[in-house]
């Protein structure tokens, strides 16, 4: 049991340490022997995030305890967020290209800027022009079991997976890097023990060896020196004949601001160049008196062009919660493509809606159509996000649909992690999930999920006893409080 005495931690009594962060790492490299002389290898801190999914009603629970009545304490869900806030402090990726004076003018805020080593990159450009190929946009991958093992197990394992696994998410057993090697040679895992513990870091030099956020950006920058862009290797996937590796299995996002006028162009450019054929938009054109995200799309059975890109709206019909619109898209001419919009319009800036079940019908809804698209051999690209910022509700979305999957994958019995995902998706974007009540809310749709599952699976045994046809439960609106 680890204790607090005298303003130190300890085990049982044993070595004193001034943080519960030095004593992890202490035990981490120098593991507890019990008397029988069997090793105890501390392998996560004390107060973990890390749960099995059908677990989440008591840990939600024990997180709103903590939280206090009115969820104004400083415990609980507001210590998590709190921790994760200040993980994000440390991350020093490069951000070089949206800085540059070409490219300011494409950022909607000056102040939330895609990391270089994730961002996307146009390709049918000018390339005498600076900044043609820049775009306020990151891939986001999700992590593979192997990585979400590693992941779970320690936050230098969480680095190494959030800072490599993005470059090497699209190689193919036959493709080539920049290197001329296969592409699976470029998939082993960067080794903290590779780089020199950074002299002016505190953490590294109390440890000895690099800390987690320098390990991470030391592997991000040696992995995006080395491979190709992940648009090269979407391609390749798309055209190999081979079997996909593993990576190829799990989704890919493009997380991206809201358009502004003088960027219009390069949004349909980047939703051509990825074969983008689901786009999920967050927020309104307008809210509060503000302009969010211009309107880059025509309306019902119009056209309009900008620049290359012509987009013609077919049709548009609403639910009680959002608006599906379908596009024909043709860039220089080329043979259209059909893409269809969810935009979801009861998602206020800045928070949550008052009912999981309605985001999780909406989450529902735009995976059965990238689910359909890639039975009809379309091959279609990563599903574009965005909101006004790209980073809010956009995250909160993503990270949502990251951890469904995963349990849809692994059954409701599986661990998950909502704050290491949460950092592991930030580690491609800075930001991702804004505030925490958008953190809470991440909790609650996966608790959501998880009820309305174990009802689904209920009815389902119920049906088989009586020898009934079982028939789908959608989500059922509650409000959280």
């Amino acid at each position: 049991m680890i204790r607090w005495h005298e303003k130190m931690y300890d085990v049982g009594g044993g070595q004193k340490f001034a943080t519960l962060c030095d004593l992890i790492e202490h035990y981490k490299r120098n593991p507890m022997v019990e008397t029988c002389g069997t090793v105890v290898h501390l392998r996560q801190p004390f107060n973990a995030t890390r749960i099995t999914a059908a677990g989440i009603n008591d840990r939600v629970e024990q997180l709103q305890r903590e939280n206090g009545g009115q969820s104004y304490g400083k415990g609980g869900f507001w210590e998590e967020f709190e921790s994760l806030q200040q993980q994000e402090c440390r991350h020093t990726f490069s951000r070089r290209e949206g800085q540059r004076n070409e490219n300011r003018a494409k950022n909607r805020y000056k102040n939330i800027l895609p990391f270089d080593h994730t961002r996307v990159k146009l390709k049918d450009v000018d390339s005498t022009v600076p900044g043609a190929d820049y775009i306020n946009a990151n891939y986001i991958r999700q992590p593979t079991e192997a990585e979400q093992n590693d992941m779970s197990s320690s936050s230098e394992n969480l680095a190494q997976s959030a800072g490599s696994g993005l470059n090497n998410g699209f190689s193919q057993p036959n493709a080539t890097n920049n290197n001329g090697t296969n592409g699976n040679s470029a998939c082993q895992g960067y080794s903290a023990g590779s780089v020199a513990p950074t002299k002016n870091c505190s953490s590294c030099q109390l440890l000895n060896k690099p800390c987690s956020q320098c390990s991470l950006k030391a592997s991000s920058e040696m992995k995006h020196k080395r491979n190709e862009s992940i648009t090269s290797r979407m391609q390749l996937q798309q055209q190999s004949p081979h079997k996909r590796d593993e990576k190829d299995m799990f989704k890919t996002y493009i997380a991206t601001q809201g358009c502004l006028t003088n960027t219009i162009q390069d949004f349909w450019n980047m939703i051509w160049q990825e074969n983008t054929r689901v786009i999920v938009m967050t927020t309104k054109e307008m809210e509060r008196g503000k302009k969010k995200c211009e309107k880059y799309w025509p309306d019902p059975q119009q056209s309009k062009e900008w620049g290359h890109a012509r987009v013609r709206c077919l049709s548009e019909t609403s639910t009680a919660d959002y608006t599906l619109r379908e596009f024909l898209l043709s860039w220089r001419g080329q043979e259209d493509r059909k893409i269809y919009q969810y935009h979801f319009q009861v998602w206020p800036d800045h928070g949550v809606p008052a009912d999981p079940g309605c985001v999780l019908n909406f989450l529902q809804d735009v995976n059965t159509r990238q689910a359909q698209l890639q039975l009809e051999g379309l091959m279609p690209g990563p599903i574009c996000v965005h909101c006004s910022a790209g980073i809010g509700r956009t995250g909160t979305f993503i990270v949502i649909d990251m951890i469904l999957d995963q349990i849809l994958r692994q059954g409701h019995e599986c661990e998950i992690d909502i704050q290491r995902t949460i950092q592991m998706v930030r580690s491609q974007r800075s930001g991702m999930v804004q505030t925490e009540a958008q953190y809470k809310f991440v909790y609650f749709a996966v608790q959501h999920y998880i009820q309305t599952l174990l009802q689904r699976k209920q009815a389902e045994q119920q049906s088989l006893q009586v020898g009934r046809e079982y028939t789908n439960i959608k989500y059922v609106d509650e409000i959280y409080v």
